[in-house]
């Protein structure tokens, strides 16, 4: 619930100009679970429910990728963008196209992770 009132509130704050009302830019996602603003000027969003990355841009939403495991998390370094799932990071270019960066075989235990960052100097995540 946390994480849905702070995705709300991010949605809110992008859309609205201190002239204008404040209004939703997207509504009805199942489980969205993180959201992040890309160097390109999109707006992304993971959807656990759906198992994809939409990305907002110009008050229109659109499909990034798709056919995820489930997405928690979102990160940006350079000009990919980083998707956190339970066992894995991938890494998506500017067209969406996904390149596994850490599968489950680089955690030596059973892990479920649930967020990360990156270093902005190293890109080390």
């Amino acid at each position: 619930m946390r994480v849905l009132a702070c995705l709300s509130l991010a949605l809110l704050a992008y859309s609205a100009r201190a002239d204008q009302e404040a209004r939703p830019l997207i509504s009805g996602l199942k489980s969205p679970s993180a959201v992040i603003y890309g160097p390109d000027g999109r707006l992304y969003v993971a959807v656990q429910g759906d198992g994809a990355v939409l990305a907002i841009q110009g008050g229109k939403t659109s499909i990034f990728a798709a056919g995820l495991k489930n997405p928690l998390g979102l990160a940006v370094f350079q000009q990919f963008l980083f998707v956190l799932e339970p066992d894995r990071v991938l890494r998506l270019n500017r067209q969406g196209k996904v390149e596994v960066v850490a599968g489950p075989e680089a955690f030596p235990e059973k892990t479920v992770l649930t967020g990360m960052e990156i270093d902005p100097e190293s890109g080390t995540i």
